[in-house]
């Protein structure tokens, strides 16, 4: 999708609309949306309006950020667009040749693998963000934002909760998700993981006697494979294991990396290299999304802690994240504060309705998803129509909103997931097979733990030369920089040390900082795709 506005008129998709006032553009997934003169949809979902009359878009975020949308706004012109990449492509040419990197968004990049708020790698291309609402006057160029909706967590106030009454109620949220019903065909694919949330999804359709096809893809060491597997043995669904391979990092990492301008990278190009490379196509998708974050998947032990002020949370937040950082400590001061001045930002939009003590998980599920793994599932919209039903208003607010008890290891969506599917969820998942408190789940830890150990010296000691892998790593994203990406690494390393002007040649030893390593090589990438573009639009 892209909607440009130049010469006082708009266009759609390169037609002309015509002075209708008011029309309204709505997502039927992330790169086609439909025109329409009927009334704006919920509050929550994204949906543009634009004002053919007076030159003005408002864009309504979606509260989930599942749809990513980019826009640039010129002297001359403005254009929104649902692909980076083709955004980029129709940048005047004055503006490709002066496009500036965003050296705080590099830096976000590095430490956090994700670009915080509006910012990209770019200083003149944003991006929105989930639950604001964004008006771009086209006429004085003004833009104007705010703040619709803020993710709440519980405030641990002591209130008595019926632990049955909940559970009840997530039942019924998991009823009345949105997941394809038998109108839609029989063209339906469930990616299934070794995880809980494709499961779910997988059995709440077999209820409804959905016909769907599945696939589940990892290393051959992998024991996700292996669960997922398991289960759709459960459900008598035929699953196609697609084997995920080293190559894939460096076959389609760059494609990736330029598809969404960097927000997703070599490191998270596995789906989308697994159903190219295997050329699946389908109808509709269906993808678990969201639904382990809501549920607590990331809530840290921190969250307990409502007497903490904003301060404490923010030093909390730093040591955690930057504390073992190589590449903070070579940032200069000036560039620390841009950074801590984005963080600062979340943590007064979190305290507006959340504690201070919920800042690094509202980050995680606010700005990690909707800059991150949104755009690491986007480009799997060109494979078919992706359906996301954890992105639900109800799921959110019920399930984010839960004491911190029934959030910890997820403790309410699984004695949910229980009470409607006790036969299939009695199975693990890739990262604990068995219960952790019986006899077999100490082993299996103490086994693993032992594994993980000796897959990385041997990965360290040998330099990549000989490789004992660990079962229950989901990808190789270590032994990858140092086997297959070990050139494009050093290259990257070279080239933007210069761009940085910082040396950044520690960086080509092994363990020395595994997200400043992948951001270097998604800079460097990216500074390649800018440069062939600059060369073509002389």
């Amino acid at each position: 999708m892209i909607l440009e506005y130049r010469n006082n008129k708009f266009s759609f998709n390169g037609g002309l609309l015509v002075n209708q006032e008011i029309i309204t553009l709505t997502p039927d997934n992330n790169h086609n949306y439909i025109l329409s003169n009927k009334p704006k949809p919920k509050e929550e979902q994204q949906y543009i309006l634009v004002n053919t009359l007076d030159g003005k878009v408002t864009i309504n975020a979606s509260w989930f950020g599942e749809y990513p949308l980019f826009y640039f706004v010129h002297r001359d012109c403005f254009i929104i667009s649902s692909s980076f990449q083709e955004l980029l492509h129709r940048l005047p040419l004055e503006e490709i040749q002066t496009l500036e990197y965003d050296k705080t968004a590099i830096c976000e990049s590095f430490l956090f693998n994700a670009v915080l708020r509006s910012r990209t790698f770019y200083k003149d291309i944003k991006k929105i963000v989930a639950g604001k609402k964004i008006t771009i006057c086209g006429k004085s160029k003004n833009i104007s934002e705010e703040q619709c909706f803020i993710l709440p967590f519980h405030k641990e106030d002591n209130v008595k909760v019926n632990e049955n009454t909940l559970i009840e109620e997530a039942v019924s949220i998991y009823e009345q998700l949105l997941i394809p019903d038998v109108s839609y065909g029989n063209n339906i694919l469930l990616p299934l993981s070794g995880g809980l949330d494709s499961r779910l999804l997988a059995c709440l359709m077999k209820k409804n006697n959905v016909n769907f096809n599945s696939i589940t893809f990892g290393t051959k060491e992998s024991t996700e494979p292996y669960i997922a597997q398991k289960i759709a043995k459960e459900l008598s669904v035929d699953l196609k294991y697609l084997e995920l391979k080293n190559s894939y990092y460096d076959g389609f990492g760059d494609e990736v990396t330029n598809l969404t301008g960097g927000l997703s990278n070599h490191r998270h190009c596995h789906m989308y290299a697994c159903l190219t490379d295997n050329n699946i196509k389908s109808d509709f998708i269906v993808h678990g999304f969201l639904g382990d974050v809501y549920a607590g998947a990331s809530q840290p032990a921190s969250a307990l802690k409502g007497d903490m002020n904003a301060d404490e949370a923010m030093d909390l937040y730093l040591k955690k994240h930057t504390g073992t950082s190589w590449f903070w400590q070579q940032m200069t001061n000036t560039d620390k504060d841009n950074v801590i001045e984005v963080h600062m930002e979340i943590m007064n939009e979190n305290c507006h309705v959340n504690l201070p003590c919920h800042f690094d998980e509202y980050i995680h599920n606010i700005d990690r998803q909707f800059s991150l793994i949104a755009n690491v599932f986007a480009p799997i919209e060109k494979f078919g129509k992706v359906i996301r039903p954890f992105a639900n208003k109800d799921y959110a607010t019920f399930f984010n909103g839960l004491p911190f008890q029934y959030r910890n290891d997820r403790k309410l969506f699984k004695q949910a997931c229980l009470k409607l599917f006790p036969k299939e969820f009695s199975y693990g998942n890739q990262d604990q097979l068995f219960n952790k408190n019986s006899i077999k789940g100490k082993v299996e830890n103490l086994i693993s733990n032992a594994l993980s150990k000796i897959a990385y010296s041997s990965l360290k000691h040998t330099k990549g030369k000989f490789v004992f892998r660990n079962p229950k790593a989901i990808e190789r994203h270590n032994e990858l920089l140092f086997t297959t990406l070990n050139n494009k690494l050093n290259r990257s390393l070279e080239s933007v040390s210069g761009l940085l002007d910082t040396d950044l040649s520690y960086l080509s030893e092994m363990n020395s900082d595994l997200q400043s390593q992948y951001g270097a090589i998604t800079l460097n990438t990216l500074v390649n795709n800018l440069d062939k573009l600059r060369n073509i639009k002389r």
